[in-house]
């Protein structure tokens, strides 16, 4: 797994637990230098997928990623 793949599902747990668990894994500030920090990485490696957290609008994640979504990614620990 690339340095972007993880960066990527670390982000989307991040997403996950601050939007639908209430839960926040991280700051506000730490997820904005995180994603910062992915945007860099795909625009120097120009790979982009529909599923990155920087093609995300967050505050639909409810719908976005659901328990059993995050599961069958290997997201999902309590």
């Amino acid at each position: 797994m690339t340095d972007i793949e993880k960066l990527k599902q670390f982000l989307i747990r991040c997403c996950y637990w601050y939007y639908v668990k209430a839960d926040p894994l991280i700051t506000d500030y730490e997820y904005d230098q995180y994603i910062k920090t992915l945007q860099q990485l795909e625009d120097i490696s120009g790979v982009f997928d529909d599923d990155s957290p920087t093609q995300k609008i967050w505050g639909d994640c409810e719908d976005q990623y659901t328990e059993d979504w995050m599961k069958a990614r290997g997201l999902y620990n309590e």
